[in-house]
């Protein structure tokens, strides 16, 4: 599968650039998450700024309330599952 950037809902389970034009993003899910050690690292497109870093937990959700602009958005590191990035 590939990114899907259209909408108000971004589904993305691929690494690489998903942006590099300003987004303001409301919230994040990661979901589809397989083990414990699983991570999920999303920068801004220069990756200076992190967004969202977070190590998974097995057989869970998890959700990230961000709601500010970014400038870009990079899918650095994604083990597992998929991320639905809510934008405004």
């Amino acid at each position: 599968m590939s990114n899907v950037v259209s909408g108000n809902t971004w589904v993305l389970d691929t690494v690489g650039s998903v942006t590099t034009e300003k987004v303001k993003i409301k919230g994040i899910h990661w979901t589809g998450i397989t083990t414990d050690s699983d991570d999920l690292l999303i920068n801004d497109a220069s990756g200076g700024q992190i967004i969202v870093s977070a190590k998974g937990f097995a057989k869970s959700d998890m959700y990230f309330w961000i709601d500010g602009w970014r400038d870009g958005l990079y899918l650095t590191t994604l083990d597992s599952g998929t991320v639905m990035v809510f934008i405004e």
